[in-house]
């Protein structure tokens, strides 16, 4: 299994798309993690 953790930003928006692409499963998201209004979103990829 391989994690991806990435931010919520919209800098940010093009590489969640891309991970969905490739077939990562979104299963996480922490509102606030890296600071205010900046949550954590986690990507799952199973190997």
């Amino acid at each position: 299994m391989l994690l991806i953790d990435t931010s919520t930003m919209e800098a940010q928006k093009a590489a969640r798309t891309l991970y969905g692409t490739l077939g990562d499963e979104r299963v996480g998201l922490i509102p606030d993690y890296w600071g205010p209004g900046d949550g954590k979103v986690t990507f799952r990829l199973a190997l």
